[in-house]
């Protein structure tokens, strides 16, 4: 660091370089203006997906609990998508992981959705805490598909 404290280019380079030389990988990560067209175009079309299941649901069910059922029903979808995103051949590509991981699950899952029915006491803390828990296990189960699915 130079006196004031201030990071000089070269020593943030040692520091990328030690961490690569630790963490086996010797690329840089990458970081280009097509990841953020694909991470929008998965996005809209995750969001669009969302709402489309939200309108199914809507004609479905006749009940007011429709919202938290879609709710439920997109959040363990998006997170079983996305173990098999992150656990499958596929994922190896950045694209893939900028188009579906972040764009088509970020749009798809709502955890802002979660926030706002926790907030407004439409979701008690016990579901609150069944949906993340179920989340977690549903992309663990993603994740091991798809690896299994690599290996054969």
């Amino acid at each position: 660091m130079s006196e004031l404290g201030a990071w000089d280019s070269s020593e943030g380079e040692a520091l990328a370089a030690e961490a690569n030389e630790l963490s086996g990988s010797s690329s840089k990560p990458r970081f280009a203006p097509r990841d953020f067209g694909l991470v929008f175009l998965g996005g809209g079309l995750g969001s669009l997906a969302r709402w489309l299941i939200a309108v199914l649901l809507d004609h479905l069910i006749a009940a007011a609990s429709v919202q938290l059922a879609v709710l439920f029903i997109v959040n363990l979808l998006g997170a079983g998508l996305l173990g098999v995103i992150n656990g499958g051949k596929l994922s190896a590509s950045e694209d893939v992981k900028s188009f579906w991981g972040a764009g088509f699950c970020g749009g798809f899952t709502t955890m802002s959705g979660l926030a706002i029915a926790i907030d407004s006491a439409v979701i008690s803390p016990w579901l609150t805490v069944l949906m993340i828990f179920a989340g977690l296990v549903v992309y663990a189960a993603g994740l091991v598909l798809a690896q299994r699915g690599r290996e054969s």
